[in-house]
């Protein structure tokens, strides 16, 4: 612990300081925290970050709205000193803080290290959703996420700020920029809709890099709600909305009708 968050004073003072901004956050329960790791720990987990190659592709053709994402998936990628910190983000200690902070007691992690890591690369876009509220490997219901952006430099004409949306997807509330060694802390919910829906921008051969955990619960949410996966939405005017990429098939189909039947 000590080598990860400087201490755990420290930990209990982020605590106390930021627990009523992330009760009373908006949209929903969140708070972003500056300088979450000491410098030194950051910078050397951007350096030994793995290259996307060594991830897993979780593009899917089914899902157009989640396009791009590369998650890791064995730990023997990371080196000893990810491997560690990883391991920080899920012992006693760190689970006492976010206790503190968020007001969710008796937190559990799914301890689910491997797939900790993402990158997002140019044209990369996670469209707006509400999280997977259920763990049925660990039985556990998903109460709080972290994520820890791992970008230096990273430009805001490339987009992928994370975006917070009302519960009834009319508008977006904050916009959150992925900094270099900045933290969100947010909760979970089924109206807590969240994502960065407009692709990368960011030149090819740099990613959207970010770690990220979950944290459960023994114990359901109160009111108790229905187990589901996640549940990804449609805005005004998306893109990638089923109608109007039919409308453009159909459009493209009609246009080489009438150039055959000219020939």
């Amino acid at each position: 612990m000590t080598r990860t968050f400087a201490d755990q004073d420290r930990l209990q003072e982020l605590a106390t300081a930021h627990r009523a901004t992330y009760a009373r956050g908006a949209p929903f329960p969140h708070v972003v925290l500056d300088d979450f790791l000491p410098e030194e720990t950051a910078d050397r987990l951007l350096r030994e970050f793995p290259a996307p190659e060594t991830f897993v592709s979780e593009s899917s053709l089914a899902e157009p709205r989640r396009y791009g994402k590369r998650r890791s998936s064995r730990e023997e990628t990371f080196s000893p000193f990810t491997r560690e910190v990883l391991h920080a983000f899920c012992d006693d200690a760190f689970l006492d803080f976010l206790s503190a902070l968020t007001g969710t007691k008796d937190l559990i992690s799914d301890h689910d290290r491997a797939g900790a890591l993402r990158h997002f690369g140019r044209g990369g876009r996670l469209g707006v959703h509400a999280d997977a509220n259920f763990n049925a490997a660990i039985d556990a219901y998903r109460r709080v996420n972290l994520i820890l952006y791992l970008n230096r430099d990273w430009q805001d004409a490339w987009r992928g700020q994370l975006e917070l949306w009302d519960a009834d997807l009319e508008r977006c509330v904050t916009r959150i920029a992925p900094r270099f060694n900045r933290a969100i802390l947010f909760g979970v919910g089924d109206r807590y809709f969240h994502g960065f829906p407009e692709a990368l921008r960011c030149p090819r051969g740099t990613t959207r890099k970010s770690i990220q955990f979950y944290y459960y619960t023994r114990t359901p949410p109160d009111p108790i709600v229905q187990p589901h996966g996640t549940l990804f939405q449609w805005r005004e005017g998306d893109r990638w909305r089923p109608e109007r990429l039919w409308h453009a098939v159909y459009r493209r189909l009609r246009g080489r009708s009438r150039r055959r039947r000219r020939h």
